[in-house]
């Protein structure tokens, strides 16, 4: 039985729940890209390589257990999706800290422009 990548990546993108335009913009392509993709019997190995890192599925492993090979290993899937999950816990940390920053800043100029407006009456933080 011989592998139809196109149709792999379909189900796999189905499962995650991920939009069709999240992976074109993941792999850097249009949506209507994205579609052609699914009725691919082949694909380049550079492009396979950059779908299973944004869906986070080893597709090589269709290929390296032979033609017949209906799943890749479960191990590869968790521990991809924790990685992933590691770099997405990493951003929004990241972001956060970035907000409060902001935040911090903000109170300081709304500060500011209070004391100009009472006419500089109140006395700045220690």
């Amino acid at each position: 039985m011989e592998v139809h990548i196109g149709l792999m990546i379909k189900k796999h993108l189905r499962e995650s729940g991920m939009s069709k335009t999240e992976l074109a913009r993941r792999i850097n392509t249009t949506s209507q890209n994205v579609y052609g993709i699914f009725k691919r019997k082949s694909i380049d190995t550079g492009l396979l390589q950059k779908l299973s890192d944004a869906l986070g599925v080893d597709f090589f492993q269709y290929y390296t257990q032979g033609s017949l090979a209906s799943e890749p290993p479960n191990t590869y899937l968790k521990q991809n999706e924790a990685a992933l999950l590691k770099q997405q816990v990493k951003f929004c940390e990241e972001k956060i800290a970035l907000m409060e920053r902001e935040n911090e800043y903000l109170r300081e100029i709304n500060d500011l422009l209070k004391e100009k407006i009472s006419g500089g009456t109140k006395k700045p933080k220690s």
